[in-house]
C-alpha cells in the first residue's frame, strides 16, 4: 500500500508536458532548389502578354537554369521571426537581342528580413 501511494504522489508531483511550450520558433534551415526563367520575360518584352500566353510560348523547364539556396528561421519574440536566405545559381544570360550572353555567370541573392505577426503560433 505504501508503494501505491508513493507512486501516485510521485505521480501527482511530477510536470509532465507533452508539448513545447515555448512561443518562439525554434532554429529551422532548409535546403532548395529552384530554376531562373530568362526566355519568357524576353518574350514579354517583345510582344504582348496575352499573345505570349495564348501561343505557349512560355520557357520550358529544360529552357531554364537551375541554382540552389539556403534558408534560416530563428524566433526571436513570439510575434517577431528573423528570417534570411542564400541562393546561387550559374546563370547565362540573354542580351537584349535575344542571344545568350556566351558565358556562365554567377548570381549570387542575399536576404535578411523579420516576420511581424499579428498573432502568436499558437493560434
Amino acid at each position: 500500500m505504501k508503494k501505491v501511494l508513493f507512486l501516485l504522489l510521485l505521480l501527482a508531483s511530477a510536470r509532465l508536458n507533452a508539448q513545447d511550450t515555448s512561443a518562439t520558433k525554434p532554429l529551422s534551415l532548409g535546403l532548395h532548389f529552384f530554376y531562373n526563367d530568362f526566355i519568357t520575360p524576353a518574350h514579354l518584352k517583345g510582344s504582348n502578354p496575352f499573345t505570349v500566353i495564348g501561343n505557349g510560348n512560355w520557357a520550358k523547364i529544360s529552357e531554364m537554369q537551375g541554382g540552389f539556396g539556403l534558408d534560416y528561421l530563428q524566433g526571436l519574440r513570439s510575434r517577431m521571426d528573423l528570417v534570411g536566405s542564400l541562393n546561387a545559381a550559374w546563370v547565362n544570360y540573354y542580351l537584349p537581342s535575344g542571344l545568350n550572353y556566351g558565358s556562365t555567370n554567377m548570381m549570387l541573392d542575399i536576404n535578411a528580413g523579420f516576420h511581424f505577426k499579428s498573432m502568436t503560433d499558437k493560434h
